[in-house]
């Protein structure tokens, strides 16, 4: 299949069945390859991270939380892979399952882990910034102040964010 032409290919603005049946073989094909992964090393956190993604892309949400427990089983560290599921999350526009991976990595964090903390404050970031490009506005503010609540970091996210307002 031309991966060019694969997912252009139209007939009168609708895709084809042949493009419908390629578009299934390779879903079919990924599925396939992500469960060989985890049998060959069921262990492997980033093969879990994987399947999991592909499920929620694909409406299997029971399924793909049965692997992102998987995932977080198997990281060497749980609090970046909260964050990363965070980042999965936004990725699959799903706002509020990233903000459950934020406040459980902020509760995993330690306070003299500065990178860690750099990182946070940068997944929460993309938060807001999702959140307010998929015009969910009022949102944007509850989550700032809920968030703001456990960790004094967040005051500073919640500033530049109130601030950001204003010139809007």
């Amino acid at each position: 299949v031309d991966d060019n032409n694969l997912f252009m290919k139209k007939t009168n603005n609708t895709l084809s069945l042949s493009d419908v049946n390629d578009l299934a073989d390779l879903r079919l094909n990924a599925l396939k390859q992500l469960n060989r992964a985890i049998e060959i090393q069921p262990n492997n956190p980033i093969a879990h991270v994987l399947l999991a993604s592909f499920l929620f892309a694909h409406g299997n949400d029971q399924e793909a939380h049965k692997h992102r427990q998987l995932y977080l089983d198997h990281s060497p560290s749980r609090g970046q892979a909260f964050l990363e599921l965070a980042n999965l999350y936004l990725a699959l526009r799903r706002p509020d399952l990233a903000e459950r991976e934020i406040q459980q990595a902020s509760n995993e964090s330690s306070a003299g882990n500065s990178d860690f903390q750099a990182t946070l404050l940068g997944t929460q970031a993309r938060l807001y910034a999702s959140i307010e490009s998929w015009g969910l506005h009022d949102t944007t503010a509850k989550q700032l102040e809920k968030l703001n609540a456990p960790c004094d970091q967040y005051s500073v996210a919640l500033q530049i964010h109130h601030k950001g307002s204003k010139k809007s």
